[in-house]
């Protein structure tokens, strides 16, 4: 059955362009305007293991896709000398908003179907998109000052885009706004994968040398946590019909979500790259470090998961040179158990009491928030339970000695 008709106009016109060029979708699936954008949904039970979508190799957006055409557009590839990846697919996206083809004729907008079902910018979630005093409620986290991070980061990307674009092509340069580039930069951020989906078998861990791509199509999927999927890359005898694909391993009922698995994500990077949490989100984290620049920061979890590598970091920050060999003294676990405890009772004095039903803060990021903040008290929580436990071993080898302590 033809499921187009059921469908919004524009979605209509990316899966004719998406069709037509080699892509598909199950006949049983369709695309469901939802708060955030789109999700695919079953329009009857679709039994597991079931290809749901797959792109051909030559619709996918890579940077050598987006050089090509950026190349044509900017008169030669000498201005995009010094461009990242993320640069590349950034500007890429912004050139289909700039260049007016409606009929996507030209090099530079030949994914115009599909840029046009993307959320649009009012729909976007992530912390850049807050209004300040939704961004006010996450101040005192990580969250904060990595949001402060990535907008200087790409702020500066963005500067110098403009700025090369300019030198040859100044019309462009001034439609080429910020608002554009940071529309482009949550794009990728939120729905692209690393090329390593491209090798086989394919893979969703990054390396060294993996870079960003878009898979159009494909990711019209959203994510459900530990939900069984499959990245399945066609091996035809012409290379020209490579194809990805994606399968499900579950039945999804009649009128279910169809979802993909972006691999286990903590709130906190979900909320910055993507623009959603997950409530008691078990893959949560917090990163801690000891001291200032230059130490190494840890990534810790719920139920003090990951903290080994940071208690042995302060241990031997405190331990005196006839400690050797990890033999540590009761007097330094006693101590490091000390100030782990006391720097984790800081760090959560320090998370905001949150007023969500304060004027400008919007119901959804509120609840967003509301996951993200009780993940980093649950995993505080945690923490502050193993410096106590380390505290009660160090005060239990103190008395083999016949030290006897007691605490305040």
């Amino acid at each position: 059955m033809d499921s187009s008709h059921d469908e919004p106009a524009v979605v209509n016109a990316f899966r004719l362009w998406f069709l037509s060029r080699g892509g598909s979708f199950h006949a049983d699936v369709r695309h469901v305007k939802v708060e955030s954008g789109y999700a695919i949904l079953a329009r009857k039970l679709l039994p597991a293991d079931t290809i749901v979508v797959s792109c051909p190799f030559s619709l996918i957006i890579t940077p050598t896709v987006c050089r090509e055409a950026l190349s044509k557009v900017l008169g030669g590839a000498s201005v995009l000398e010094g461009w990242s990846e993320r640069q590349l697919l950034c500007c890429y996206i912004c050139f289909h908003w700039i260049i007016d083809d409606a009929g996507g004729s030209f090099i530079i907008t030949a994914h115009k179907p599909y840029i046009d079902i993307l959320p649009n910018p009012s729909m976007l979630r992530t912390p850049l998109h807050f209004l300040e005093a939704e961004l006010d409620l996450v101040n005192g986290t990580n969250l904060y000052g990595a949001t402060l991070e990535r907008k200087s980061a790409w702020l500066q990307e963005w500067e110098r885009c403009q700025k090369d674009v300019s030198e040859v092509r100044p019309m462009y340069a001034e439609e080429l706004t910020w608002e554009r580039y940071l529309t482009a930069s949550t794009y990728v951020s939120s729905r692209a994968f690393p090329s390593t989906l491209l090798s086989s078998p394919p893979s969703l861990v990054q390396t060294p040398d993996s870079y960003p791509i878009l898979l159009p199509g494909v990711d019209s999927l959203n994510h459900a946590r530990a939900h069984p999927v499959s990245w399945v890359v066609s091996s035809p005898s012409d290379p020209i019909s490579l194809s990805i694909s994606l399968q499900p391993h579950t039945q999804i009922a009649s009128g279910e979500e169809v979802f993909n698995n972006y691999g286990p994500k903590p709130n906190a990077e979900l909320l910055l790259g993507y623009g959603f949490t997950l409530p008691k989100n078990p893959d949560d984290t917090m990163v801690l470090k000891i001291g200032g620049d230059g130490h190494r920061r840890w990534e810790v979890g719920l139920e003090a998961r990951g903290v080994e590598g940071l208690w042995v970091e302060l241990l031997t920050a405190l331990s005196t040179q006839d400690e050797i060999n990890g033999h540590f003294k009761w007097e330094t676990m006693l101590d490091a158990a000390g100030a782990l405890q006391s720097m984790l009772e800081t760090l959560e004095a320090r998370l905001p009491k949150l007023d969500v039903s304060a004027e400008g803060v919007r119901g959804d990021v509120a609840r967003m928030i509301e996951n993200y903040v009780a993940g980093q008290k649950a995993i505080l929580g945690g923490l502050i339970a193993f410096s106590r436990e380390r505290e009660v071993e160090a005060i239990a080898l103190a008395q083999k000695e016949g030290v006897e302590i007691h605490l305040e």
